[in-house]
């Protein structure tokens, strides 16, 4: 099996495996599933790729990639959110704040679908350096969810708009998969463990596996989140290359 069929068969069962439970789980299961709007840390996300799913009202997120990248969110309505943050060390990431907002289109048991974006000015050096705002880009992206608490599907599109008022460019296909593979998450201190799955994908059809996959797991204990992923770059020719350093993620909620 060369290095394009492991990708394809990687991603079909992370993708395939979340449906499969939703099928097979119980009614008594099915009947106390907490409902999508629950405040559930990571079920907003996927690693870095949004689900259609919000956060209730008044939740606070607060987290950071790599320990180095924090950020603080908060939902004021329960289909309206919004995040920001700012590396702590410019040198090794440059200096540069964002602005994430996301809007609930559709919420449900099962089916859940949201817009959003990413706003990104580079503020030189400094922390409130005062940097050009026509330098700022910004990312649109729209994404639908389907599945329950046991795990679930998401398939979206992203797209660089350029300036705040710009227009779009190329399409970016954007998919992940989660499934629970140990612990419930309803009751008072939860303790989960999930499988985690997201791809980047260019959206021309002849380069349907190209692009930047990410695996890993999610363990949650009650409000806390911790994820832990191994990026996979997939090269035009079947080429896999998995990156050196794993990706690191921890939030908690209140």
């Amino acid at each position: 099996m060369n290095g394009a069929h492991r990708a394809a068969a990687l991603a079909v069962l992370l993708t395939a495996a979340p449906l499969a439970a939703q099928q097979t789980g119980s009614l008594t299961d099915a009947a106390h599933e907490q409902p999508p709007a629950s405040a559930v840390p990571g079920s907003h996300r996927h690693f870095f790729i949004p689900t259609g799913r919000t956060l209730p009202a008044d939740t606070w997120p607060v987290g950071a990639y790599q320990i180095a990248a924090p950020y603080i969110g908060y939902a004021p309505h329960d289909g309206v959110m919004v995040a920001a943050g700012t590396p702590l060390l410019p040198e090794a990431f440059a200096r540069f704040w964002y602005l994430a907002p996301k809007v609930g289109l559709l919420t449900g048991p099962r089916w859940n679908a949201a817009i959003g974006g990413l706003i990104l000015a580079d503020l030189g050096s400094g922390p409130f350096a005062g940097g050009d705002p026509l330098e700022a880009r910004s990312v649109g992206w729209g994404v639908v969810t389907w599945g329950g608490s046991a795990g679930g599907v998401t398939l979206g599109a992203a797209t660089e708009v350029g300036t705040p008022f710009g227009v779009p460019g190329d399409w970016l296909i954007l998919t992940g998969a989660e499934l629970r593979v140990r612990g419930k998450d309803r009751g008072a201190d939860p303790d989960v463990l999930r499988l985690i799955y997201e791809g980047y994908l260019a959206s021309r059809p002849e380069r349907a596996l190209e692009g930047l996959h990410v695996v890993g797991v999610r363990w949650r204990a009650g409000p806390v989140a911790v994820e832990v992923a191994m990026p996979i770059n997939v090269e035009r020719h079947g080429g896999i290359e998995t990156g050196g350093v794993p990706l690191i993620h921890a939030s908690v909620i209140w």
